[in-house]
Protein backbone atom coordinates (compact mmCIF):
# COMPACT_ATOMS: atom_id res chain seq x y z
CA UNK A 1 0.00 0.00 0.00
CA UNK A 2 1.15 3.06 -0.92
CA UNK A 3 1.91 5.63 2.16
CA UNK A 4 0.66 9.13 1.22
CA UNK A 5 -0.42 11.76 3.84
CA UNK A 6 -4.01 10.45 3.97
CA UNK A 7 -2.96 7.04 4.68
CA UNK A 8 -1.02 8.51 7.39
CA UNK A 9 -3.81 10.25 8.42
CA UNK A 10 -5.81 7.28 8.87
CA UNK A 11 -3.38 5.28 10.60
CA UNK A 12 -2.88 7.94 12.71
CA UNK A 13 -6.64 8.01 13.86
CA UNK A 14 -6.53 4.04 14.01
CA UNK A 15 -3.58 4.29 17.02
CA UNK A 16 -5.67 6.83 19.08
CA UNK A 17 -9.10 4.16 19.18
CA UNK A 18 -6.44 1.70 20.76
CA UNK A 19 -6.97 0.97 24.59
CA UNK A 20 -4.14 1.23 26.62
CA UNK A 21 -3.90 -0.63 29.48
CA UNK A 22 -3.68 1.30 32.92
CA UNK A 23 -3.40 0.47 36.19
CA UNK A 24 -5.84 1.62 38.26
CA UNK A 25 -5.51 3.06 41.07
CA UNK A 26 -5.81 1.63 44.46
CA UNK A 27 -8.58 3.31 46.27
CA UNK A 28 -7.65 5.28 49.23
CA UNK A 29 -9.12 6.85 52.43
CA UNK A 30 -9.78 10.29 52.84
CA UNK A 31 -8.60 10.39 56.53
CA UNK A 32 -5.29 9.13 56.94
CA UNK A 33 -4.25 9.03 53.02
CA UNK A 34 -3.27 5.53 53.12
CA UNK A 35 -4.64 2.70 51.07
CA UNK A 36 -7.90 1.14 52.16
CA UNK A 37 -6.65 -2.19 52.28
CA UNK A 38 -4.08 -0.78 54.86
CA UNK A 39 -6.10 1.93 56.71
CA UNK A 40 -5.69 2.39 60.40
CA UNK A 41 -8.73 4.62 60.41
CA UNK A 42 -10.96 1.33 60.33
CA UNK A 43 -9.87 0.42 63.62
CA UNK A 44 -10.98 3.49 65.30
CA UNK A 45 -13.85 3.98 67.70
CA UNK A 46 -14.96 7.86 66.61
CA UNK A 47 -13.92 9.25 69.63
CA UNK A 48 -11.22 12.34 69.53
CA UNK A 49 -8.56 12.52 72.27
CA UNK A 50 -9.71 14.93 75.03
CA UNK A 51 -6.74 17.41 76.02
CA UNK A 52 -6.81 20.66 77.35
CA UNK A 53 -3.72 21.97 75.85
CA UNK A 54 -2.97 22.63 71.96
CA UNK A 55 -0.12 21.09 69.64
CA UNK A 56 1.13 23.16 66.96
CA UNK A 57 2.98 21.19 64.47
CA UNK A 58 5.65 22.80 62.49
CA UNK A 59 6.23 20.61 59.61
CA UNK A 60 9.15 20.82 57.40
CA UNK A 61 7.69 21.00 53.77
CA UNK A 62 9.97 17.28 52.65
CA UNK A 63 7.99 15.31 55.47
CA UNK A 64 4.21 16.48 53.79
CA UNK A 65 5.63 14.01 50.75
CA UNK A 66 6.46 11.10 52.78
CA UNK A 67 4.94 7.67 52.66
CA UNK A 68 4.76 7.08 56.32
CA UNK A 69 3.98 10.44 58.43
CA UNK A 70 2.57 9.92 61.18
CA UNK A 71 1.12 13.66 61.85
CA UNK A 72 -2.61 12.26 60.08
CA UNK A 73 -2.51 10.21 63.31
CA UNK A 74 -2.86 13.38 65.24
CA UNK A 75 -4.91 15.38 62.93
CA UNK A 76 -7.60 12.61 62.75
CA UNK A 77 -7.35 12.06 66.89
CA UNK A 78 -7.23 15.40 68.12
CA UNK A 79 -10.17 17.76 67.77
CA UNK A 80 -9.03 20.49 65.06
CA UNK A 81 -9.02 23.08 68.09
CA UNK A 82 -6.16 21.47 69.84
CA UNK A 83 -3.57 20.57 66.76
CA UNK A 84 -2.37 22.54 64.25
CA UNK A 85 -0.05 21.97 61.46
CA UNK A 86 1.89 24.76 60.05
CA UNK A 87 4.02 23.69 56.75
CA UNK A 88 7.65 25.82 56.39
CA UNK A 89 11.21 26.39 57.43
CA UNK A 90 10.90 29.94 58.68
CA UNK A 91 8.11 30.71 61.51
CA UNK A 92 7.60 34.12 62.89
CA UNK A 93 4.81 36.51 63.84
CA UNK A 94 5.13 38.44 60.45
CA UNK A 95 5.09 35.06 58.44
CA UNK A 96 2.69 33.08 60.69
CA UNK A 97 0.61 35.69 62.03
CA UNK A 98 -1.44 32.58 63.57
CA UNK A 99 1.37 32.16 66.27
CA UNK A 100 1.55 35.41 67.41
CA UNK A 101 0.46 35.06 70.84
CA UNK A 102 1.38 31.44 71.43
CA UNK A 103 5.42 32.21 70.39
CA UNK A 104 5.30 34.90 73.46
CA UNK A 105 3.13 32.96 75.61
CA UNK A 106 4.90 31.54 79.04
CA UNK A 107 2.93 28.61 79.20
CA UNK A 108 3.86 27.81 75.63
CA UNK A 109 6.89 24.60 75.66
CA UNK A 110 8.85 23.18 72.48
CA UNK A 111 10.02 19.65 72.51
CA UNK A 112 13.37 20.13 71.65
CA UNK A 113 16.34 17.94 73.61
CA UNK A 114 18.47 21.16 73.74
CA UNK A 115 21.83 21.85 76.18
CA UNK A 116 18.70 24.13 78.37
CA UNK A 117 16.09 21.75 77.64
CA UNK A 118 14.55 20.37 80.98
CA UNK A 119 12.59 17.24 82.00
CA UNK A 120 8.80 17.19 80.85
CA UNK A 121 8.20 14.89 84.02
CA UNK A 122 9.45 18.41 86.34
CA UNK A 123 6.89 20.75 84.49
CA UNK A 124 3.59 20.99 86.91
CA UNK A 125 0.85 19.36 85.27
CA UNK A 126 -2.65 20.66 84.03
CA UNK A 127 -5.37 21.62 86.84
CA UNK A 128 -5.18 24.08 89.45
CA UNK A 129 -2.93 27.17 88.97
CA UNK A 130 -0.87 25.73 85.75
CA UNK A 131 -2.85 26.77 82.65
CA UNK A 132 -3.25 24.35 79.72
CA UNK A 133 0.57 24.31 77.49
CA UNK A 134 1.09 25.49 74.04
CA UNK A 135 3.22 22.56 72.85
CA UNK A 136 5.30 23.29 69.59
CA UNK A 137 6.43 20.07 67.45
CA UNK A 138 9.28 19.75 65.28
CA UNK A 139 8.43 18.07 62.35
CA UNK A 140 10.77 16.73 60.00
CA UNK A 141 14.18 14.41 60.22
CA UNK A 142 16.46 14.71 62.79
CA UNK A 143 18.83 17.09 60.57
CA UNK A 144 16.01 18.93 59.34
CA UNK A 145 14.69 19.67 62.94
CA UNK A 146 18.09 21.29 64.35
CA UNK A 147 18.09 23.18 60.82
CA UNK A 148 14.47 24.45 61.57
CA UNK A 149 15.21 25.11 65.10
CA UNK A 150 18.56 27.28 64.84
CA UNK A 151 17.27 29.38 61.87
CA UNK A 152 14.48 30.44 64.17
CA UNK A 153 15.00 32.61 66.99
CA UNK A 154 11.71 32.69 67.81
CA UNK A 155 11.57 29.23 68.58
CA UNK A 156 14.83 29.53 70.67
CA UNK A 157 12.89 31.50 73.05
CA UNK A 158 10.93 28.74 74.05
CA UNK A 159 11.24 27.10 76.87
CA UNK A 160 12.55 23.63 75.43
CA UNK A 161 11.21 20.28 77.11
CA UNK A 162 13.00 16.79 76.67
CA UNK A 163 11.51 13.70 77.25
CA UNK A 164 12.88 11.03 79.96
CA UNK A 165 13.93 8.52 77.47
CA UNK A 166 12.26 6.12 78.93
CA UNK A 167 9.98 5.52 76.14
CA UNK A 168 11.02 3.14 73.00
CA UNK A 169 10.12 3.79 69.76
CA UNK A 170 6.75 1.60 68.49
CA UNK A 171 7.73 3.18 64.99
CA UNK A 172 9.64 0.14 64.10
CA UNK A 173 10.13 0.49 60.11
CA UNK A 174 11.96 3.41 60.20
CA UNK A 175 15.23 3.80 61.07
CA UNK A 176 16.10 6.43 64.57
CA UNK A 177 19.33 7.95 65.47
CA UNK A 178 18.88 6.40 68.81
CA UNK A 179 16.79 3.92 70.77
CA UNK A 180 14.95 6.60 72.43
CA UNK A 181 13.97 8.98 69.80
CA UNK A 182 10.65 9.27 69.04
CA UNK A 183 8.32 9.85 66.08
CA UNK A 184 6.38 12.82 66.06
CA UNK A 185 3.20 11.46 67.37
CA UNK A 186 4.79 9.50 70.14
CA UNK A 187 6.38 12.91 71.29
CA UNK A 188 2.67 14.53 71.21
CA UNK A 189 1.32 10.99 72.80
CA UNK A 190 4.38 11.22 75.40
CA UNK A 191 3.85 14.95 75.96
CA UNK A 192 0.10 15.28 76.68
CA UNK A 193 0.22 11.66 78.75
CA UNK A 194 2.12 13.64 80.87
CA UNK A 195 0.88 17.08 81.15
CA UNK A 196 -2.22 16.10 81.50
CA UNK A 197 -1.59 13.19 83.86
CA UNK A 198 -3.78 10.69 81.66
CA UNK A 199 -1.81 7.90 80.11
CA UNK A 200 -5.19 6.73 77.95
CA UNK A 201 -4.01 9.54 75.44
CA UNK A 202 -1.04 7.69 74.81
CA UNK A 203 -2.52 4.29 73.86
CA UNK A 204 -5.12 6.16 71.45
CA UNK A 205 -2.36 7.79 69.63
CA UNK A 206 0.49 5.03 69.11
CA UNK A 207 -2.53 2.45 68.38
CA UNK A 208 -2.42 3.43 64.87
CA UNK A 209 1.53 3.84 64.75
CA UNK A 210 1.69 -0.06 65.87
CA UNK A 211 -1.13 -1.31 63.18
CA UNK A 212 0.60 0.91 60.17
CA UNK A 213 4.20 -0.77 60.86
CA UNK A 214 2.21 -4.38 61.85
CA UNK A 215 0.79 -3.66 58.26
CA UNK A 216 4.26 -2.99 56.44
CA UNK A 217 5.62 -5.89 58.19
CA UNK A 218 2.96 -8.03 57.05
CA UNK A 219 3.52 -7.02 53.45
CA UNK A 220 7.38 -7.44 53.29
CA UNK A 221 9.15 -4.74 55.47
CA UNK A 222 11.58 -5.38 57.98
CA UNK A 223 12.20 -4.22 61.66
CA UNK A 224 15.16 -1.63 61.47
CA UNK A 225 17.18 -1.04 64.47
CA UNK A 226 18.30 2.46 65.52
CA UNK A 227 21.96 3.73 64.33
CA UNK A 228 22.66 3.83 67.68
CA UNK A 229 22.17 0.05 68.79
CA UNK A 230 23.91 -0.72 65.37
CA UNK A 231 27.07 1.24 66.23
CA UNK A 232 27.18 -0.71 69.99
CA UNK A 233 26.62 -4.23 68.60
CA UNK A 234 29.34 -3.46 66.12
CA UNK A 235 26.74 -3.82 62.91
CA UNK A 236 27.39 -0.13 61.40
CA UNK A 237 28.63 -0.78 58.04
CA UNK A 238 28.79 3.30 56.79
CA UNK A 239 31.55 5.51 58.06
CA UNK A 240 31.07 7.17 61.81
CA UNK A 241 32.52 10.99 61.99
CA UNK A 242 34.31 11.98 64.60
CA UNK A 243 30.81 13.65 66.75
CA UNK A 244 29.55 10.24 66.54
CA UNK A 245 32.54 8.93 68.43
CA UNK A 246 33.23 12.19 70.79
CA UNK A 247 29.33 11.57 71.65
CA UNK A 248 29.99 7.63 72.82
CA UNK A 249 32.88 8.47 75.19
CA UNK A 250 30.53 11.37 77.11
CA UNK A 251 28.13 8.45 77.23
CA UNK A 252 30.84 6.35 79.40
CA UNK A 253 31.16 3.85 76.66
CA UNK A 254 34.55 1.88 77.39
CA UNK A 255 37.69 2.03 75.61
CA UNK A 256 37.52 -2.24 75.87
CA UNK A 257 34.26 -2.20 74.29
CA UNK A 258 33.60 -3.38 71.02
CA UNK A 259 31.74 -0.74 69.65
CA UNK A 260 34.72 1.52 70.28
CA UNK A 261 37.06 -0.39 68.34
CA UNK A 262 34.47 -0.58 65.40
CA UNK A 263 33.84 3.31 65.45
CA UNK A 264 37.93 3.91 65.85
CA UNK A 265 38.17 1.75 62.48
CA UNK A 266 35.45 3.84 60.46
CA UNK A 267 36.85 7.46 61.68
CA UNK A 268 39.95 6.15 60.55
CA UNK A 269 38.75 4.81 57.29
CA UNK A 270 37.47 8.14 56.78
CA UNK A 271 39.85 10.32 57.73
CA UNK A 272 42.10 8.47 55.08
CA UNK A 273 39.69 9.08 52.65
CA UNK A 274 39.32 12.75 53.10
CA UNK A 275 42.98 13.09 53.11
CA UNK A 276 43.32 10.98 49.92
CA UNK A 277 40.34 13.14 48.38
CA UNK A 278 42.18 16.46 49.18
CA UNK A 279 45.60 15.05 47.14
Amino acid sequence: MEINEENELALFADLVEIEIGRREKRPMCETCGRPSGVCWCRNLNGEKVSTNCRVFILQHPHEEKRCLRTVPILEALIPKENCSVIKGKKFNPSRCPELKNELSNENSILMYPGQNAVDIEDLPPVGGPQLPYNIFILDGTWQQAKSMFFRNPYLRDLKQVRLSGRHISEYVIRRQPTDDALSTVEVVAVALSTLEQDWKIYSSLVEPLKLICQYQMDHGAVKHHSKEYLILTGRYQKPVGKRTYKKFKKCGVRNSDPCVWELRRNLNESEVGNREDNK
